[in-house]
């Protein structure tokens, strides 16, 4: 089966991208260092940060001043490029970013816990691991090689010792030893959100660093894929990839490491923020409820009177008026006699009852008649 091909690289489009992947590390590591400073926070991951900080920015300078483009034959590779890809300003720094980076992730999970306190000392454990992980990485690519200078160009490594599969010695090292480094971290935070019941704080912690222990382990693992398999080919831009996803690697551990403070800070400004507005909606005055105007009632309308129909009684009565009782006539003694009389023109309620009054009276005096 054939190798899978890449499509051509665009140079300016790498540039950038590692540009400005190193300038989001920086710049996420300073904002860490200052905001630990400044509440007086500091700790050994704080101190050790600086490490990988002070090779970034060389190493980040060195890039952007003369980025690699395609690969020269070696008749026309002037002094310069030579120094330019030398072990020394390659390889070396970014396993130094690499292995501090990794170092600051463990000592982010025993600062968690107090002394004594069992996954205090398994973090000091991997803190030893990175150290003498690192420590062993660059024994190993620097003594299964035979090299020509001391500048160790990687074009002159020559009958390096080979390993499993016909690859170098030194590569199966450093693709083991990253694969189990990153999976201690990742692990590692997981047992312990499982097993520990930890308050909110830490909890968050733990969950950073898990964060960016996936985020290293990812990155590690897409480098080893594309340059070290033999079902892709990188064709002219080989050393183009190379060193992109080299500098994306150590770029994205860099700020992996930091995620335990900027996610903290940045889950508390939010908190802030709602918390703040919060008080605001409390604080603000209540919008008075409609109520209707009281006004003195005048008892006067403007609409035109309305006829009322009063039954009239009549004098003349041929039954004795023993029979009913007083002021309650016969029906019989009853004739209808329409008078219109206008009540009392009112709105309220002290109208209405005195208009009722009114005419209680009228009907009794034609009653007693």
């Amino acid at each position: 089966m054939a190798p899978l091909a890449l499509p051509p690289q665009s140079y300016l489009g790498w540039k950038v991208s590692v540009i400005a992947l190193h300038a989001i590390a920086i710049i996420s590591t300073i904002y860490r260092l200052i905001h630990r400073f400044r509440l007086r926070q500091t700790w050994w991951d704080d101190y050790i940060v600086t490490i990988p900080l002070v090779v970034d920015v060389a190493f980040s300078s060195l890039v952007a001043a003369r980025f690699p483009t395609e690969d020269k034959p070696n008749d026309t590779i002037s002094f310069s490029d030579e120094v330019y890809n030398s072990y020394w300003l390659t390889t070396l720094p970014c396993l130094i970013i690499l292995w501090s980076t990794r170092t600051v992730l463990a000592l982010s999970l025993a600062r968690v816990f107090p002394c004594k306190h069992p996954a205090r000392r398994w973090s000091f454990i991997l803190v030893a691991f990175m150290v003498l992980s690192c420590i062993a990485s660059i024994a190993v690519t620097i003594g299964t090689c035979k090299q020509t200078s001391g500048l160790l160009n990687q074009d002159a490594f020559k009958d390096c010792v080979k390993g499993l599969g016909g690859f170098p010695l030194k590569d199966i090292f450093l693709i083991a030893d990253d694969l189990v480094s990153d999976a201690l971290l990742v692990i590692s935070p997981i047992v312990m959100l499982w097993r520990l019941r930890l308050p909110r704080n830490e909890h968050r912690l733990i969950l950073m660093v898990f964060c960016g222990s996936t985020m290293m382990l990812l990155s590690a693992v897409c480098f080893m894929v594309i340059t070290n398999s033999h079902s892709i080919s990188m064709g002219e831009n080989a050393i183009l990839l190379v060193t992109s996803l080299g500098n994306t690697e150590a770029s994205f551990s860099l700020f992996a490491c930091n995620l335990t403070v900027i996610a903290t800070c940045f889950c508390g400004g939010i908190r802030n923020l709602l918390h703040r507005e919060g008080q605001d909606v409390e604080s603000a005055p209540a919008t008075p409820t409609p109520t209707q105007s009281s006004r003195s009632c005048s008892c006067l309308s403007d609409r035109s009177p309305t006829p009322l129909t009063l039954t009239e009684i009549s004098e003349s009565s041929s039954i004795p008026r023993s029979r009913f009782s007083r002021g309650s006539p016969h029906p019989s003694q009853t004739s209808s006699h329409p008078a219109r009389i206008s009540p009392s023109r009112s709105q309220c309620q002290l109208g209405e009852k005195a208009s009722i009054n009114d005419s209680d009276d009228d009907l009794g005096r034609h009653q007693n008649l």
